[in-house]
């Protein structure tokens, strides 16, 4: 790996890093403020709840770090 190619595979790592952490951070901002009834309410038509959709999200997350 050439000294260039080692520079920019350091910067996409710090870029993931920072990406995950936003998330996180947004993650952690919905857990605290979003009411507990919210969670489980049923959207109208065929819409995922909100913990669905959270979980979903979660698990994309993980695996997208687990293959980086």
């Amino acid at each position: 790996m050439t000294t260039r190619q080692h520079k920019v595979h350091t910067q996409l790592g710090r870029a993931a890093v920072q990406i995950f952490a936003a998330n996180d951070r947004m993650n952690q901002i919905l857990i605290e403020h979003l009411d507990p009834t919210a969670w489980k309410a049923k959207p109208p038509g065929k819409a995922r709840t909100i913990a669905a959709i959270f979980t979903h999200m979660h698990n994309v997350r993980s695996k997208w770090v687990r293959l980086t």
